[in-house]
């Protein structure tokens, strides 16, 4: 299935922006494995609301989005 460029967190939005799960400052590396694609709404919100607190959620969220968007099966 193509990808459909979706925020990987609300699933309505288009993507425009790449975030780190685990933050650079915090060690996270700036690769695919640690990334997520966000709108511009739930990247503000996950930064207001504090990177850490949302980390678990974005795994889960990771997950979901490759499993249903680009899994070949």
């Amino acid at each position: 299935m193509k990808d459909p460029k979706l925020c990987y967190v609300c699933l309505r939005n288009p993507s425009v922006v790449t975030h780190e799960i685990i933050p650079r400052s915090k060690g996270g590396a700036v690769e695919k494995y640690n990334q997520v694609e966000l709108c511009a709404d739930c990247h503000w919100k996950i930064h207001d609301e504090g990177t850490a607190k949302w980390q678990s959620r974005l795994e889960l969220a990771k997950q979901y989005y490759e499993e249903v968007f680009i899994s070949d099966s």
